[in-house]
């Protein structure tokens, strides 16, 4: 077994939004560049991975992303997948948990993960930290995501 750690992203509200350090658009230069280097903070500090579970996944692959994050400073983006489109349901919450259920069968472990979205669509259990999708992802939620990630560290 292996074990990983992972942070589910929303792109839009979260990396894309109205008060981002960046133009808001929907091309990799839309992409907050301090969120990005936030990120790369977090895999730095924990080995977090990235799973995209934004809605820019159905036009994008893995590819596209780590091109999109390096053109932002992020040279070689721990991106580890996209969250399956389920059919019949939206639901998020449900995307997840079936990419979990995928990794556990292909025996690996999920020692702990975040969720970062402007949306609210997640089971009660999963830990998400809402973004205020205006104001994108803040330097507080960061911090937060670290205290979770870190959990159950020696």
């Amino acid at each position: 077994m292996k074990n990983i750690k992972l942070v589910f992203l929303d792109i839009d509200g979260v990396l894309n939004s109205f008060d981002s350090d960046d133009e808001r658009d929907f091309t990799p230069a839309g992409l907050s560049t301090k969120g990005i280097k936030w990120l790369e903070e977090i895999y730095e500090k924990t080995g977090a991975m990235i799973v995209i579970s934004s809605t820019w996944r159905g036009a994008h692959s893995v590819d596209w992303f780590k091109g999109a994050f390096a053109a932002k400073g992020w040279f070689r983006p721990e991106i580890f997948g996209l969250t399956p489109k389920l059919p019949n349901t939206s639901f998020r919450g449900s995307e997840i948990e079936k990419y979990m259920r995928v990794l556990y069968d292909s025996e690996m472990v999920v020692d702990s993960y975040i969720i970062f979205d402007d949306g609210k669509d997640f089971f009660d259990y999963q830990p998400l930290i809402h973004i205020d999708g205006q104001k994108g992802i803040q330097r507080h939620h960061i911090d937060e995501a670290l205290v979770i990630l870190r959990k159950g560290e020696k």
